[in-house]
């Protein structure tokens, strides 16, 4: 349906109806603006309101049609515990913030305005107060309560934990529309320790652009990470203000170092002038920062500003300077931060095809009808033929299109450890296989699989075992790590381009060379592709600092289902006021809404990476006091915080590969300049001490596990499976979740491997308890029960399972509420139409044989096998194993019984 607006011929009857559901006290028309302003109190009203504007093509907006007076909507509910704070949407900042302070927490980032309302917020991903450090709205927001144009609620994350592995990104789509996706009742925000605030200052004689060189110190320090870095030549003074927040004794050693870094180049300390930051308008524009020095000598007038992140640089704007900062800023590669949906403006920001489809996508959230669009792929003829190779062969040359039935077989799985006939439920063996090595041939396939409805999976190196890469209708295989996987190093932009088939450790390996580190890396990074793991929205290594695979992201060049190329993001400056947040929606669609060709991700000053190992002698859950203890410090930022209890330790023993000598251990590695890391290991030792837990004493455990976090599973040399059962849950209930998940190895009757996992961030905890399985009988295909189980106890916590691919497709209705299913299915017609982008995946698992492998029938299925399983007997095939194949030892045997001495032979 087109919106339209109110008219003198429809307003009163619209204003009636709407009457009826606020009242008539809470309805105001304005007849010469043609608009009505109604008071809504509850999310139901709302999404009543929404139903009526809708039913009328009416528009609900901030500037006419039907507008929302929300300020009765203002609760706010700190959760403490889970360092989140809900909010109903027309809450302000300042509400916020002191209900949080009486919790000694604070909200990572704000808006200059404190009067602000968080739903105006959310929806406009602006620079802000703290976005240096924590980023803007997308990066701190949990979950969001979104009424959709015709009424429909639906709720994009979780209010415990983060949205990882959770099928399509929402919750960071939601900022940067503008209100165009919906209204914002209410949000679940993340919260962070207080600690303290300290700001300093420095003046710079000549011109502002002579702390240049000290402000580039500052962003690629290892150690330094402001909370927020301002500058201004305001009253004849060049002037550099940084503040910093965490706990005293970091924020000290903060300054200092930053007063050296000044005064190495030129600054002198002064008192601190009023905070140029204080812009209640938040007029301005944004350029990248690597410009600054040349932005503030080129403009004809005074400027002021902060940098909003290490790549972006923000400038207020007045009435009279507007003009001047608004050409220059054009000139080097910036832009304003005003409305990107306003008078089509995002066609002046954004390239021809990314801002073609942000207004087909804005037209289509108006609505969400896909009825129509649905009916494009009914006569696609979904066969390939000779024709249709050919076009291929002459796209890629006839070596890099691949028929061939032993080759093609090679490509019908990854790595899940499933019976051959799990893979008779679909055609898993592509017709073919094509290595492209360009975006331009990526562009072209995807146009000819488009017009004929040839289904299309891409490939990076299947290390995931969900059945993600694996085709369920024959079509094309896209092998993206053939050919795919350059990679680029930009220091002076502090960022790295990968083609997706590049392997993370190919990217690590880069950007080490150059002296920085990738924010993070899933655990399979030596094979692992860069577009695999972001297409999953994983978790892993890093993440505890950095984030997860989508926090990294500058820009992803995407190629749609029609081969239409897009650029999500941008390469050398943050996306903020740029139209749809794409950066984030396409993490976690598994390869199901576009196919990856490149991505530009942030790097940062590596510094020393050092592997600390602490160990609990009786229990691994005796150490939840000292992993709540650091989630609870404002400066112990980990790049990494593991753990493996005593079993892993002796069953890898037992299958006689290499492991120290140590019961129950917390892996703490810490990452960045050396005098920042002692003082992390200094509070990291004070925290186990009192905590119940000793540091080892061993110099080369940590650093032995810290190289083995790839390799968890080296146990499954004696010839048995080795699966984990991957759940999250928030962080508070770690130590009670370590106790579940003992118990269900007993009740599961499992073969216990060993209990591991990682805390992914303050809100968010990864469970990866592991158990031996049968891979030669059929009958190992019941150990998944455990899994199941897991599963179901996980949700017991308000945590859950995590990933699709095909195997777990259903489990999409479990994970998210019946409205936001519909909506991401929904979401997928819009995108893809003529399904051919690796259909099967996430958002429905049919069978080749028609069976909808549907949430009932799935959820039935799992219940029966956890019933089964408790009925057999205790699953022994480990021991079995290292019984049968007692071989194993023959390479340890070796070493320790033949001795060669030069001379003498072997003896």
């Amino acid at each position: 349906m087109d919106s339209k607006k109110l008219s003198s011929e429809n307003i009163n009857d619209v204003a009636e109806k709407i009457k009826a559901i606020v009242g008539e006290a809470n309805v105001k028309i304005n007849e010469e603006k043609c608009c009505i302003c109604a008071a809504v109190s509850s999310t139901e009203d709302v999404a009543a309101v929404s139903r009526v504007a809708n039913s009328f093509g009416v528009r609900i907006s901030a500037c006419g049609g039907v507008r929302l007076d929300m300020s009765k909507m203002n609760k706010v509910e700190v959760d403490a515990k889970n360092y989140a704070v809900k909010v109903k949407a027309g809450a302000t900042w300042k509400e916020i913030m002191d209900a949080a302070a009486a919790e000694n927490l604070m909200v990572p980032s704000h808006p200059f305005d404190v009067d602000e309302t968080v739903g105006k917020w959310i929806a406009a991903n602006t620079v802000g107060i703290g976005t240096y450090k924590y980023g803007p709205s997308k990066d701190n927001v949990l979950n969001v309560e979104l009424v959709l144009f015709d009424g429909t609620v639906i709720e994009t994350g979780y209010n415990d934990i983060g949205a990882y592995m959770s099928g399509y990104n929402f919750n960071q789509f939601v900022s940067g529309s503008e209100g165009t996706f919906g209204v914002v009742v209410s949000a679940t925000l993340k919260l962070v320790p207080a600690g303290v605030k300290k700001t300093v200052a420095y003046e710079f004689a000549g011109k502002l652009s002579a702390a240049a060189p000290a402000v580039q110190a500052v962003m690629h320090s290892a150690g330094l990470v402001p909370y927020c870095f301002c500058y201004s030549n305001k009253n004849g003074k060049n002037v550099i203000t940084i503040s910093y927040q965490g706990d005293e004794k970091f924020v000290d050693l903060d300054i200092a170092d930053t007063d050296e870094i000044m005064a190495a180049n030129g600054g002198s300390k002064i008192d601190v002038p009023q905070c140029p930051c204080d812009n209640k308008d938040g007029k301005g524009v944004i350029i990248p920062a690597v410009n600054w020095a040349a932005f503030v000598d080129a403009v004809q007038f005074e400027v002021s500003g902060m940098f909003a992140d290490p790549y972006t640089a923000y400038f207020h704007i007045c009435e009279k300077c507007a003009d001047n900062l608004i050409e220059v800023a054009t000139s080097m590669g910036g832009r304003t931060t005003c409305s990107a949906f306003c008078k089509d403006r995002i066609d002046s920001i954004r390239d021809e095809n990314t801002a073609a489809y942000m207004k087909e996508l804005k037209s289509y959230l108006r609505s969400c009808d896909v009825s129509e669009k649905a009916k494009s792929g009914d006569k696609l003829a979904r066969k390939m033929d000779d024709e249709t190779m050919i076009e291929f062969e002459n796209i890629l040359g006839k070596d890099n299109v691949n028929t061939n039935p032993e080759e093609t077989l090679l490509y019908c799985h990854d790595l899940a450890p499933l019976p051959k006939m799990a893979g008779l439920a679909f055609k898993n063996i592509p017709d073919v296989v094509l290595r492209p090595s360009k975006t331009e041939q990526l562009s072209a396939i995807m146009k000819i699989a488009y017009k004929k409805g040839i289904p299309v999976t891409p490939r990076g190196n299947s290390t995931w075992g969900l059945g993600g890469s694996q085709p369920t209708d024959a079509g094309i295989v896209i092998d993206m790590s053939s050919k795919m996987n350059k990679v680029t190093v930009d220091p002076d932009t502090m960022t790295v381009t990968a083609q997706a088939g590049a392997t993370w450790k190919e990217v690590f390996d880069e950007c080490q060379e150059a002296g920085f580190v990738i924010g993070s890396t899933p655990s399979s990074f030596p094979a692992a592709t860069v577009g695999a793991w972001l297409a999953t929205n994983g978790m892993g290594i890093g993440s505890y600092k950095y984030g997860g695979a989508k926090d990294g992201v500058l820009n992803i060049e995407a190629v749609l289902p029609d081969g239409t190329v897009i650029n999500t993001g941008y390469k050398n400056i943050g996306d903020y006021v740029s139209g749809y947040n794409l950066n984030q929606l396409f993490a976690g669609s598994e390869g199901t809404l576009c196919l990856f060709a490149s991505v530009t991700m942030r790097m940062h000053p590596a510094g020393i990476i050092k592997p600390i190992a602490y160990e609990f002698e009786n229990y691994l859950g005796d150490a939840n006091a000292a992993i709540q203890a650091i989630v609870a410090h404002p400066s112990l930022r980990p790049y990494h915080i593991s753990w493996s209890d005593s079993n892993h330790f002796a069953n890898q023993r037992r299958a006689h590969v290499h492991a120290p000598n140590v019961k129950n251990i917390i892996l703490i590695t810490l990452q960045g300049d050396e005098k920042h890391v002692a003082l992390e290991e200094a509070a990291a030792d004070e925290i186990f001490a009192a905590n119940g837990g000793k540091k080892v004493e061993d110099p080369s455990v940590g650093p032995h596990e810290w190289e083995e976090r790839c390799y968890e599973f080296r146990a499954r040399k004696v010839g048995v499976g080795e699966i984990p059962a991957e759940v999250i849950t928030p962080t508070n209930v770690w130590g009670a979740f370590i106790d579940e998940c003992y118990k269900g190895f007993d009740t599961m009757k499992m073969e216990l491997g060993g209990v591991i996992g990682e805390v992914v961030d303050r809100n968010t905890s990864l469970f990866m308890p592991y158990y031996f399985k049968d891979d030669e009988s059929l009958l190992g295909m019941t150990a998944f029960a455990f899994n199941f189980y897991l599963g179901d106890r996980a949700v017991e916590y308000g945590g859950r399972t995590t990933g699709f691919g095909i195997f777990f497709a259903w489990n999409l209705d479990n994970v998210h509420d019946a409205n936001t299913v519909s909506f991401m299915r929904g979401f997928k017609t819009f995108q893809d139409p003529h399904d051919v982008m690796n259909p099967g995946h996430v958002v429905c698992g049919m069978t080749r044989f028609g069976v909808n492998m549907s949430h009932g029938l799935m959820t039935l299925g799992s219940a029966l096998m956890q019933m089964v399983k408790k009925i057999m007997p205790p699953n022994t095939t480990f021991a079995d194993n290292i019984e049968r194949f007692k071989e194993n030892r023959t390479d340890e045997a070796k070493v320790e019984d033949r001795k060669h001495v030069l001379g003498r032979g072997y003896e």
